[in-house]
């Protein structure tokens, strides 16, 4: 999946994808782990953890925040569109543990 540059949440042929936030067994939940490919590679750049439902909509989104750790500058919050905001930058996510 990845992001539009207006934050909405495609799948690789352009279709809209939703993503619920929420406590069942596949809705994706606070503290779940976001997977992030920044290039063609197909290889996982970035492990990045769901913080918060930044808008309460329950619907995963641009907006919403997860945190990373970096050996640089420490945990950090970041919106998800500020880490994948280009159709090249994918984010991989593992629901129903």
């Amino acid at each position: 999946m990845y992001l539009d540059g207006s934050g909405v949440k495609k799948v690789s042929n352009g279709d809209p994808a939703n993503v619920p936030i929420g406590t069942g067994a596949n809705d994706l939940h606070i503290g779940d782990l976001v997977f992030l490919d920044y290039g063609p590679d197909g290889a996982y750049d970035h492990t990045t953890v769901l913080y918060s439902d930044q808008n309460g909509d329950s619907i995963l989104d641009g907006y919403d925040k997860v945190v990373q750790a970096h050996q640089d500058n420490g945990v950090t919050p970041s919106t998800l569109k500020a880490k994948v905001s280009q159709k090249e930058y994918r984010f991989v996510l593992r629901v129903g543990w």
